[in-house]
């Protein structure tokens, strides 16, 4: 129970430097993953390629950024363990990368959209950029076919610039 205070607390340092510099796209993230959480009609933890997840957001911010770089140097580190083994475990993603959530993603068009994770998946994509069958663990979030979600998660992603 410890460490996963030390972490959580860790996570909230990290986020109150960015409360400063929240604007309209942070504040219609927000929404979206409420959003997300709310209305999902199941979630699963499943493997899923690495290459087939997208981040809802940039890390351009200073404590985001600064994470994932760090997570680049741990990853690099066990690159060869990892690709030997072609998947990286929920278990092995927390003890390389620990987090308070998991990757937490939902299916949109051919690919998964990371709402949570996003700096581990961004992290895991800049080190395995090569290897295309490297899987992961990964929460899927389903959401209605119907869903309104899926269009403003689309559009959230084209106003910062990843679409």
């Amino acid at each position: 129970m410890l460490n996963w205070s030390k972490i959580f607390l860790e996570w909230l340092v990290n986020k109150i430097p960015e409360g400063t510099r929240l604007g309209k796209n942070d504040v219609l993230l927000a929404n979206i993953v409420l959003r997300v959480n709310r209305e999902a009609t199941s979630k699963g933890l499943r493997p899923v390629l690495l290459s087939a997840i997208k981040q809802i957001h940039p890390l351009d911010r200073g404590p985001a950024a600064k994470k994932m770089r760090e997570r680049v140097e741990i990853f690099r580190k066990h690159k060869e363990e990892i690709v030997r083994d072609g998947h990286i475990s929920t278990q092995k993603l927390n003890e390389f990368a620990p987090s308070i959530t998991l990757i937490r993603t939902v299916f949109y068009q051919d690919y998964f959209v990371a709402f949570e994770g996003n700096s581990r998946v961004a992290a895991l994509q800049e080190v395995f950029e090569g290897e295309r069958d490297i899987t992961v663990d990964v929460e899927v979030l389903t959401l209605p076919k119907d869903s309104p979600m899926l269009k403003d998660i689309s559009q959230l992603r084209k106003r910062y610039g990843l679409e």
